[in-house]
């Protein structure tokens, strides 16, 4: 009998092997007992499996990681939405002649705010902006350390012209903010509190405000109560009057007025 034969030949379930399959039990010990997708693999290329059945294995072994990471993400990313607080507006609109109209959350607020809880959860977020066409398209991408990303693309055109003259690269520097802002909150589903936002004023102009009606409904209103219109408009939204509410105010406006009846009955 020759070496081979008097070597113990057995596979990895001790049966006894044919002679095309023969593996001395020396090599055995360096393949990993079936119990998953590695496992497989492993015993794959040991048993010199072709390239397309190890091919089908690897492509299962994919979409298992892919899907283990995607759990893992999704549990992350519950986790910080949970634990983030409110962000707070610390950047202001104003119009042409420096009157402030509201305020927003800026971007390094943003970051400031939510950054710690990113890294308690694993989470990290980067930017990829494309510029063309007097558009900036920014690619927020969120990545978990268990190896899945999520995106977000937001588009904001770079207006011709803004209040304060800003020159070219001042009007494409704050269409990026603007578009890398919104798409970081819409990928991580966050909000400042009464969010409202126009970055720089992009563009250009003061905000759309009530109509006419609108706004002879809320001044009759308020005198019902005796309030003062420049006062309440003031507080508000620092505006004098009525007429120069922003239509995205009115529905703040009406909840004060009745809050303010309830109290007086």
């Amino acid at each position: 009998m020759n070496k081979a034969a008097k070597s113990i030949l057995v596979d990895e379930t001790g049966t006894h092997l044919t002679a095309g399959d023969i593996r001395p039990k020396r090599d055995l010990a360096e393949v990993p007992q079936a119990g998953g997708i590695d496992d497989l693999i492993a015993m794959a290329i040991n048993k010199d499996l072709d390239m397309d059945k190890l091919d089908r294995l690897l492509a299962v072994k994919e979409r298992e990681e892919n899907k283990t990471a995607y759990a893992a993400f999704v549990v992350a990313i519950s986790q910080f939405q949970a634990e983030c607080p409110t962000v707070k507006k610390t950047g202001t609109v104003t119009d042409k002649n420096g009157k402030q109209l509201y305020t927003y959350p800026r971007f390094d607020s943003i970051m400031k705010t939510i950054q710690p809880h990113m890294q308690k959860n694993g989470l990290s977020v980067r930017f990829n902006s494309d510029i063309s066409d007097g558009k900036v398209k920014v690619r927020c991408m969120v990545s978990h350390v268990g190896g899945y990303t999520d995106e977000s693309f937001f588009t904001c055109p770079v207006e011709a012209s803004m209040a304060g003259g800003a020159n070219a690269s001042q009007r494409t520097a704050s269409a990026n903010a603007f578009a890398k802002r919104y798409a970081m909150m819409n990928a991580l589903n966050i909000a400042g509190s009464d969010y409202d936002d126009d970055d720089a004023q992009l563009l250009g102009a003061p905000p759309v405000t009530i109509t006419p009606e609108q706004a002879a409904e809320l001044r009759d209103e308020v005198e019902s109560i005796d309030g003062d219109e420049r006062f309440f408009c003031n507080w508000l939204c620092k505006v004098d009057s009525f007429d120069e509410i922003p239509e995205r105010q009115l529905a703040k406006a009406k909840k004060a007025i009745a809050e303010q009846k309830k109290a007086k009955q």
